[in-house]
């Protein structure tokens, strides 16, 4: 008896630690491990990086972000990154399954296809961000991010291709 008895309570320790809705989606990936200077990092440059805003991107509302001349913005099936200082930018993107984005550039936005989940990383103002947008059941989910240094090229800039 005893050993069943505690067989059930390793059972319900070992169920409660298990969420109920996790989704392969749900695993964040370090952005060290997809750099493809992944080993050169020291661990004073990882303790750099941080996350500036991470939830579901706003639609049809402008988010401001960094010092309020850029924002981030959903609209239908298209992420936009604009504002005054999108000139001040440098960037470049590519599509969660690896291949480089496709990028409009607008009036006073860049336009990219939220359902190619676009990982995005800038230099604005001497540092470096990433915007990674995940795709969800239903919902989409939007992480910026300050990264210590680039991880890929950035080899764009608003309305010219470099």
């Amino acid at each position: 008896m005893g050993i069943f008895a505690s067989s059930i309570v390793a059972l319900i320790i070992y169920s409660a630690g298990i969420p109920g809705s996790f989704t392969l989606g749900d695993i964040e990936i370090p952005i060290e491990a997809r750099s493809p200077a992944n080993n050169s990092s020291s661990q004073s440059e990882q303790a750099a990086e941080r996350i500036i805003f991470n939830g579901e991107p706003p639609y049809l509302s402008e988010l401001s972000i960094l010092d309020n001349n850029l924002y981030l913005k959903h609209d239908g099936n298209a992420f936009l990154l604009g504002g005054d200082g999108l000139s001040l930018i440098r960037y470049s993107a590519w599509t969660r399954s690896g291949g480089e984005a496709a990028i409009q550039n607008r009036e006073d936005y860049i336009e990219f296809a939220m359902s190619e989940q676009p990982y995005i990383e800038f230099s604005y103002k001497d540092k470096f961000y990433s915007v990674e947008v995940l795709s969800r059941l239903y919902s989409y989910r939007l992480v910026l991010r300050e990264l210590p240094e680039s991880t890929i090229e950035l080899n764009r800039r608003f309305g010219v291709q470099l």
